[in-house]
């Protein structure tokens, strides 16, 4: 009869990592703020990409034009991509049961990571295009998704630690 292995949580933490991870990849990909006027509606991703149009079928694809949007939209993106990276590299190892203190401390970097990037760009904008970008922009799922993918990693970073005190006090880990 095959020996049916014991299967703790720590095999499912590292679903937890990459679910932050794809979320924060998502957040790259789809628009951080909107707006919509008169019949004129707009969609700006953190590079620059501002997509937009008006009621009559008229669109436009384009680079934001703005030189205070562009460093922040730049330190935005790398610190989304950093994020992302850790989050990759803490759920391979955490899959593979390595070193489960060290996975914790980079699924909580990047979690940090992902949290400080939005929150940046969002209150950056605020205080250098104060009448100009949030009286007309609203912030969209971009913005939202680092914050839920930052959440996840912290949860599953916290999971991590538990579970290395357990398997010390228990003598496997």
């Amino acid at each position: 009869m095959a020996q049916i292995k014991k299967k703790d949580r720590t095999q499912y933490i590292w679903k937890l990592i990459m679910a932050g991870g794809v979320l924060t990849l998502l957040s790259l990909v789809l628009p951080s703020a909107f707006f919509i006027e008169s019949g004129v509606w707009g969609l700006l991703w953190y590079i620059g990409i501002l997509w937009g149009g008006d009621i009559y079928g008229g669109e436009v694809l384009g680079f934001i034009d703005d030189g205070r949007y562009i460093p922040i939209g730049v330190i935005t993106t790398v610190l989304l991509i950093i994020a992302l990276i850790l989050m990759a590299i803490s759920a391979r190892n955490t899959k593979k049961e390595r070193n489960f203190k060290l996975n914790a401390g980079i699924s909580f970097l990047g979690s940090i990571l992902a949290i400080i990037g939005p929150i940046v760009y969002y209150f950056y904008l605020d205080a250098e295009i104060p009448v100009l970008f949030w009286d007309h922009f609203l912030p969209f799922v971009g913005v939202f998704l680092p914050l839920i993918a930052s959440i996840l990693g912290i949860i599953s970073a916290i999971m991590l630690v538990s579970a290395t005190k357990l398997g010390s006090k228990s003598g496997e880990r």
